[in-house]
């Protein structure tokens, strides 16, 4: 008896250290340097990968602890950002079958950051330059993301991780369902805003939504011409609503700037023309509709041929980004294109702008 029970806890201490070091050995020696092959392969210039230590959890669970993760991208998923770090206190795999078709991602207790604001609460000036990479730093307490696992063919399923994740970062809807609790920090000439977010489902997808009176703050620190109609739509972006302001602020500094130089530039259209160029340059044609509208449609007291101005002159603008015309030629196209409605009083019966 004695024997056995001497068995018994030599094979659970070999079990409770040795399984450990077999894990840290496998994912140091041939998952980690897969995923970094695979994270080249689908836009990342140069990666690193480390953790602490790795435990079995449950049967079908591992979990790795204090992991830190680096990422320079060189591809549309993540360019905008910069170096991307993410600090995880416990990041689990659950196998949900015994064909590992099913896998769970969870993660709790992370901080996701750029690598302009890495270990800082993020700063965005005021002014908000257009061209500038969009720093943040989000702290998640809770995210949990499931992976359906083609185990012939593993690197598209990185593929879609990586490309649904980035996505995510970036504030856009995704098809596949997930659980997220979390905040965003942001510190703005040199006062400090936060907001809670979490995981949403709309007609689009799959995102993340704060509420209108957590980002409010934030949108008149930029701008006092914010409408509630723009705001509810920032609100459910709330990963793209400092980029957002910064573009808008950009235009409105831009067109006041190229007024005060030339006062025969019409300030009211460049504004609204480059506004949508450059949205829809960042965010596609479909979004910077979105955006603009809700800022026209939350104006209760603009006049009708004062709106209709601002509309057609935003799909201008739209027009200009999909044809491929660059951000250097956007005023003096304003000021010599015949399409632009450079006054409300331009407007006649006959002359009604069309899509």
């Amino acid at each position: 008896m004695v024997r056995f029970v001497c068995l018994c806890g030599a094979l659970a201490l070999i079990a409770y250290f040795g399984v450990p070091l077999l894990l840290k050995k496998c994912t140091t020696d041939y998952a980690i340097p897969f995923v970094e092959r695979k994270l080249v392969d689908y836009g990342v210039r140069d990666s690193s990968i480390s953790f602490e230590k790795a435990h079995v959890s449950s049967y079908n669970s591992i979990t790795w602890f204090n992991t830190e993760i680096g990422l320079t991208p060189r591809s549309e998923h993540f360019d905008e950002f910069g170096r991307i770090n993410l600090v995880i206190d416990d990041f689990s795999i659950t196998f949900n079958d015994f064909k590992l078709t099913k896998i769970e991602l969870e993660l709790r207790d992370f901080e996701v950051s750029n690598a302009t604001c890495a270990g800082t609460v993020v700063g965005g000036e005021k002014p908000g330059d257009a061209e500038s990479p969009t720093p943040f730093r989000m702290v998640g307490e809770h995210f949990r993301f499931p992976v359906a696992f083609d185990t012939d063919d593993p690197g598209s399923s990185l593929e879609k991780v990586t490309r649904e994740l980035s996505a995510l970062i970036k504030g856009a809807r995704i098809e596949t369902p997930f659980c997220f609790a979390g905040r965003a920090a942001y510190t703005i000439e040199n006062k400090e805003y936060s907001f809670r977010f979490g995981a949403v489902r709309s007609e689009d997808g799959h995102g993340v939504s704060a509420h209108p009176d957590d980002i409010r703050p934030i949108a008149e620190s930029f701008s006092d011409n914010f409408t509630g109609t723009e705001l509810a739509l920032v609100s459910d972006y709330p990963l793209r609503a400092i980029r957002l302001m910064q573009i808008k602020n950009s235009a409105e500094s831009r067109s006041r700037a190229a007024y005060r130089q030339d006062a025969r530039v019409p300030e009211d259209a460049y504004r609204h023309i480059l506004w949508s160029y450059l949205l829809t340059k960042e965010y596609g044609g479909e979004f910077a509709q979105a955006v603009t509208d809700a800022h026209e449609e939350g104006l209760e007291d603009t006049l009708g041929p004062d709106k209709e101005m601002d509309y057609h002159n935003n799909r201008i603008g739209r027009r200009y980004a999909d044809g491929g015309v660059a951000e250097g030629e956007i005023l003096g196209k304003t000021m010599s294109d015949p399409d632009v409605i450079r006054n409300a009083q331009q407007l006649s019966a006959s002359q009604r702008p069309g899509e």
